[in-house]
């Protein structure tokens, strides 16, 4: 995926060092491995920890570690499942529950409006945390919603009342995308161009560009800018 940030434009020439992400879709003694090979073995524990306060229905997803940020924290990223959500849907204090639950206490209910205002969008959504060396939970926290989760095309997420565009509604309403967003369909495309390959069989070389997610995320209760990401794809099949 191609992420955008939906910030004030940097400096030209600045970037920020990546860090690795591993997906191992709940069997979370994958993550051992990955941090291992990258000099953070000695972080496991404490994710472990971290993942087993989850509250039920929420699904550990990823493992990450970025490597500059102050206290080199490892990411854990949980998809809260379907069920789980509608009782979010529900109950609008659930999300405070649960976040308490998880052992992140960084809350206040400016926060937690905003939180569920992306939730009640109804798009299929993870929640990322970072985790400390201890098991603790920083002071991040951050919402992603998964448009390729509802299976439409983006012409549909794009439409009046469509995902992308209710969510890119909701981010400029909340001061944390300008009008750059609305490039962002612009950015979508689906390009295929057939040939014969050298045994005769047809086959088509594609690009594509759709919506996959974005995020919201918080740093000590402050909302920061939004992240749009951009699923590319080129290959033959």
């Amino acid at each position: 995926m191609v992420p955008f940030p939906l910030e004030p434009r940097r400096t030209p020439g600045t970037l920020t060092r990546s860090g690795v992400y591993f997906k191992h879709k709940g069997y979370a003694y994958l993550a051992q491995g990955l941090l291992e090979a990258v000099g953070a073995g000695d972080r496991y524990q404490g994710y472990l920890d971290a993942v087993l306060r989850l509250p039920e229905g929420w699904l550990s997803l990823y493992v990450g570690h970025f490597f500059d940020r102050p206290g080199s924290p490892v990411r854990l990223e949980a998809r809260v499942l379907d069920q789980a959500h509608a009782d979010m849907l529900r109950d609008p204090g659930l999300l405070g529950k649960n976040l308490a639950a998880a052992g992140f206490s960084v809350t206040d209910n400016s926060m937690l409006e905003q939180a569920r205002s992306l939730i009640d969008l109804g798009i299929p959504f993870t929640i990322q945390f970072d985790v400390n060396a201890d098991g603790s939970l920083s002071d991040s926290f951050a919402i992603s919603v998964f448009f390729e989760e509802l299976g439409v095309h983006w012409r549909e997420a794009f439409a009046e009342d469509g995902p992308a565009t209710r969510t890119l509604a909701l981010l400029t309403e909340l001061g944390i995308a300008d009008d750059r967003q609305a490039l962002l369909e612009k950015g979508c495309f689906s390009v295929r161009a057939p040939f014969v390959d050298d045994e005769g069989r047809p086959r088509e070389a594609v690009m594509l560009s759709w919506p996959a997610c974005c995020k919201m995320k918080w740093r000590a209760g402050k909302l920061m800018p939004a992240k749009w990401y951009q699923r590319v794809e080129v290959g033959i099949r």
